[in-house]
């Protein structure tokens, strides 16, 4: 005679799958994160890399954030560098649900507010004077400001101010160095004093405030 099964016997084993999914899909989900995460430094690394061959074409210079050019070829930094990645995709982020057709910020603004920010400076394409290239950062997760650039100056009232999406992916942003290196990093961990990887010149004391929840104003 065949057995079946009882109805409490049917709801234990419901109880135990609910259990184990419950268990699982946090992990499931921070697989998925971590796999995004990878993608977006990839694609940060290429943006790098493509920044740096327009600079070996171009007497070691990046180009302008953006100028007031008509032709919208020569208008932006992504527009000028189109000749040297191959796929527009590389400029979406895959965990950044914005509208935005450009999701990562170029270095520079053109005020500046650190000791030894040279943000202008930045701006303008200049990458011969950095003084530690793997400890400044050229490129990163863009999170808002005028014309997808990157300042650190977000707790300032300033009007020509970019910042990075400082906790896009679980508390942290992926960025790229003037070396070409890319690394995950909490917004916090990068100012450090006289290392800050938002300077140029790397020199002068600098201010050591608390970061603030984000979205920033």
């Amino acid at each position: 005679m065949r057995r079946h099964f009882t109805l409490i016997e049917l709801l234990v084993v419901i109880a135990i799958i609910a259990i184990l999914a419950s268990m699982l899909l946090p992990a499931l989900a921070n697989a998925r994160a971590k796999a995004r995460s990878i993608n977006c430094a990839g694609n940060v690394k290429q943006i790098a890399l493509a920044a740096e061959m327009y600079a070996q074409d171009h007497n070691d210079r990046l180009p302008q954030n953006h100028t007031a050019d008509p032709d919208p070829l020569r208008k932006r930094w992504h527009a000028v560098m189109k000749p040297y990645y191959v796929d527009d995709a590389v400029m979406k982020c895959p965990a950044n649900t914005s509208t935005a057709t450009i999701q990562y910020g170029k270095r520079g603004c053109t005020d500046s507010y650190l000791t030894g920010e040279q943000s202008s400076d930045f701006w303008n394409g200049m990458k011969m004077g950095v003084q530690q290239p793997s400890a400044t950062i050229s490129f990163a997760d863009w999170g808002s400001g005028n014309g997808d650039r990157l300042c650190p100056h977000w707790h300032q009232p300033a009007t020509n101010r970019g910042y990075v999406h400082a906790e896009l992916h679980t508390g942290g942003a992926n960025y790229a160095f003037f070396d070409g290196h890319v690394e995950w990093l909490r917004y916090g961990n990068t100012f450090g004093g006289t290392k800050n990887l938002w300077l140029y010149t790397k020199s002068g004391a600098q201010p050591t405030t608390d970061v603030p929840s984000w979205p920033w104003p």
